[in-house]
């Protein structure tokens, strides 16, 4: 019997290890981008698990799925910029630009003589850009692309598409079209890739499972709600995210350091300090303040957790808080 328990246990090593490797693996996202007209482009994102997807400032969608989004010219760029986490703690940043610095109007008008889009994911880590004209060129043209590192030059043909690999970090991608014989420009195009995986802190109300990039681990007591705020036991959720908590037993204050910003706390008051300035914790309700429960001190966590730069997603249908650092 002994033989068959460790027979069962070797085959589900690899299952496991597989599973926690998917566990810390980023979500799939992404981003399609097309230039319909000289002031709007379109944007579509896909993000495949459950969890939140924050676009231009918006929570979008906490399901996964698709979203189709237009966006107007701010000056002579489109710009969209998101932020997403799975249920795991497993969170990215994609900041997406296309910028005109040389418009074709003599030649090529976006949206009436050609289309361009372009396609991102994170799976494999690549960009496709697509250009396509709606009438064959009168002039030769050449195309020349640019990523900062190497030099591509195509014929302009009716259909084009152009993939380059990308990094973790900022890319930039120039795409050029040059008249042939007389080799003069006559556009510019400039994509700007910025893709950061980052970590996410998931909270439970009622559970002591906290997720982060992928790890879970457990505090010996639960987030709960008191008068529509969710109070953290501090000292764990501070440490998961960086910080530094110091506690004063004579005064009864607990001191949170994270991001360059000191919150100085009192157990039982409804104010705190934040880098030196006295502030309210809830001008909307002054019974909220610090306590100690279990031996454990417990704060508001949205107002701990947006004086230290950090956003906050509350997801009610399933009572799950995350927490990351925008910057």
């Amino acid at each position: 019997m002994r033989k068959i328990y460790l027979i069962v246990f070797v085959l589900l090593i690899p299952i496991l290890s597989l599973n926690f490797t998917y566990l810390e693996k980023l979500p799939f996202i992404k981003i399609s981008g097309e230039i319909v007209s000289e002031n709007e482009s379109e944007f579509s994102l896909e993000f495949d698990r459950m969890g939140f997807l924050i676009l231009d400032g918006k929570t979008i969608d906490i399901s996964g799925g698709n979203t189709i989004m237009r966006v107007k010219k701010e000056g002579d760029r489109f710009k969209t910029n998101l932020y997403c986490g799975d249920r795991f703690g497993v969170g990215a940043n994609v900041y997406v630009e296309i910028r005109e610095i040389k418009r074709p109007e003599k030649y090529m008008v976006p949206g009436k003589d050609l289309s361009t889009s372009f396609e991102f994911d994170t799976d494999s880590m690549e960009v496709s850009v697509n250009i396509n004209l709606y009438n064959e060129p009168v002039v030769p043209m050449v195309l020349v692309i640019d990523n900062g590192i190497e030099e591509k030059r195509i014929p302009v043909e009716k259909s084009m598409k152009i993939t380059e690999k990308l990094k973790e970090g900022d890319n930039k991608i120039y795409i050029s079209t040059f008249l042939k014989p007389l080799n003069i420009e006559i556009s510019r195009t400039e994509i700007i890739i910025n893709f950061k995986k980052m970590d996410v802190l998931k909270l439970t109300i009622g559970k002591k499972e906290m997720w982060n990039g992928g790890k879970v681990s457990f505090m010996d007591t639960s987030p709960f709600i008191i008068s529509g705020r969710t109070f953290v036991p501090i000292r764990f959720v501070s440490e998961s995210l960086g910080g530094t908590v110091l506690w004063d037993g004579e005064e009864r204050k607990v001191t949170i350091i994270l991001n360059g910003k000191t919150i100085e706390m009192w157990i039982g008051k409804n104010y705190a300090y934040v880098n030196g300035n006295s502030v309210l914790i809830d001008p909307g309700n002054p019974d909220i303040t610090p306590f100690i429960k279990d031996d454990r001190t417990f704060v508001p966590l949205r107002f701990v957790s947006e004086s230290l730069g950090m956003k906050v997603i509350w997801i009610g249908s399933f009572q799950e808080i995350f927490i990351f650092n925008p910057n």
